[in-house]
């Protein structure tokens, strides 16, 4: 079901390449927009242009707030 829904689909996500690989899927780069490798997101964080920036740090930078934090940890509902 899910590899119907992505099929000829933008995908966006935050270092998706982890979701595609536990799918065993592999998903056209030129349709793939991953927020962990866009320079101008780091830059705006005032984080290093080519790092691969973590989503709690792009939060915490861009958006003042604090995400996977305690024991919940990465939430998806987060």
């Amino acid at each position: 079901q899910i590899l119907k829904i992505l099929k000829d689909k933008i995908v966006v996500g935050h270092a998706i390449h982890n979701d595609f690989q536990a799918l065993k899927y592999f998903h056209p780069k030129e349709r793939t927009r991953d927020t962990s490798r866009i320079p101008l997101l780091n830059q705006k964080a005032g984080l290093p242009l080519k790092a691969s920036a973590s989503l709690k740090s792009l939060a915490k930078h861009l958006l003042h707030k604090k995400i996977q934090v305690g024991c919940r940890g990465h939430s998806s509902v987060e």
